[in-house]
């Protein structure tokens, strides 16, 4: 059967990943990638519901091609 308690992210990539160039809304004013560490709360627009909404930062990966 596996393991039942299982999670997994199924988001797309494009709705997460970003330029290193673009600063985030977080709780202090505008950051940069490597100014947020995890644990940070981070702020995002929810178009679905149009407000803004609050979510922490539970893992970083930076990819560099």
């Amino acid at each position: 059967m596996g393991n039942l308690d299982a999670k997994r992210d199924w988001g797309f990539a494009g709705d997460y990943c970003i330029d290193l160039g673009t600063s985030i809304l977080t709780n202090h004013g505008f950051k940069y990638y490597d100014e947020i560490k995890v644990g940070d709360t981070v702020l995002n627009y929810n178009p679905e519901k149009d407000c803004l909404e609050k979510d922490s930062v539970l893992k970083k990966i930076l990819i560099r091609n």
